[in-house]
């Protein structure tokens, strides 16, 4: 025992940071959350409380995932329907893209 009172325990390890932008990101971390719920000998072992906070959290960033994907493909498509409608209109003889 120290002679200035008991040893504070050492501060938690930090997991490393983990960037979520795909959906592949969030897949794996949802399945890394979930083997820390059931490893219970790991170095840092994860609450069940706290996990199903993350779980929920991750749902939904899985959710704005999808829709920016879903919003950048749509661009993606517009763009081309618009460089298309474009050619069109500059084809010479043609004063309107055609029905």
């Amino acid at each position: 025992m120290n002679p200035t009172g008991p040893t504070p325990p050492p501060p938690p390890r930090k997991r490393p940071t983990r960037r979520l932008r795909s959906a592949e990101n969030v897949r794996a971390f949802v399945a890394d959350t979930i083997r820390r719920v059931e490893s219970e000998g790991e170095d840092l072992p994860l609450d069940p409380r706290r996990a199903r906070v993350l779980l929920y959290g991750a749902s939904i960033l899985a959710q704005l995932v999808q829709a920016a994907d879903f919003e950048e493909r749509l661009r993606a498509l517009e763009r081309q329907v618009a460089e298309q409608q474009g050619k069109r209109l500059s084809r010479p003889g043609e004063g309107r893209l055609a029905s």
